[in-house]
């Protein structure tokens, strides 16, 4: 398992030997799909070993619950960088104020300073309906608490529910094919209601980039 992470490590330029400031070379991270299939033990076995050829490589657990606190996602904290639970259900029904402040809580009582990942879709479990503007808003409200904010890609372009990709497995983008945002992008073109989504996200995404308050673990609501 480490090895296979080392080897995209060479592929993507990042060799053995790279000096520590030059690793921005190389790809940067990735996501542990079931993270909880494996045991903490080997985990940090993983990271020490890939972390000896990129001292700043980016681990994400996918440990999926809902309520928190999940016990395996909470000994996930101890070595993952982030943290990515199943928060996207909780999104898909809070409309207030309050229930966001309830979800960011939730989180910061289970999992204490550990980033969460703030996502508001996911490539298997759903999409919202027929308002891309549901999605941009919880990109929104993720950008202004300490975590990770999320963008499915598409989101930008106006997808939704069962739309902008060219082949569909149920209501969520097909895995298995060449998949195609063709759909998405043709849509877009000259589109009033969606052409405005992608500088939307933008500058929401570096309003939060230039400002360390947004990012702080120092909150209140």
């Amino acid at each position: 398992y480490a090895n296979s992470i080392l080897y995209w490590l060479n592929q993507t330029g990042c060799t053995n030997g790279t000096p520590a400031s030059q690793t921005y070379v190389g790809i940067d991270g990735i996501r542990a799909d079931f993270a909880d299939g494996l045991p903490p033990q080997c985990w940090e076995y993983i990271i020490n070993k890939v972390r000896s050829q990129k001292w700043d490589f980016v681990f994400l657990a996918e440990s999926l619950s809902w309520p928190p606190p999940s016990a395996p996602t909470y000994r996930a904290g101890r070595d993952f960088d982030i943290l990515c639970d199943s928060v996207y259900n909780a999104f898909q029904t809070a409309t207030t104020a309050t229930n966001y402040q309830a979800i960011f809580n939730a989180e910061r009582t289970g999992y204490g300073q550990c980033l969460m990942l703030w996502n508001g879709a996911s490539h298997n479990a759903g999409f919202y309906y027929t308002d891309p503007y549901q999605a941009l808003i919880r990109y929104m409200v993720g950008s202004t608490i300490d975590g990770v904010p999320h963008v499915f890609y598409g989101q930008e372009l106006g997808t939704t529910e069962s739309f902008g990709f060219s082949v569909y497995s149920g209501d969520v983008p097909s895995l298995y094919t060449y998949n195609s945002l063709q759909p998405a992008i043709v849509n877009a073109i000259g589109n009033t209601r969606v052409d405005q989504l992608y500088p939307l996200y933008a500058t929401v995404g570096q309003a939060r980039q230039s400002s360390p308050a947004l990012q702080s673990a120092n909150r209140y609501f």
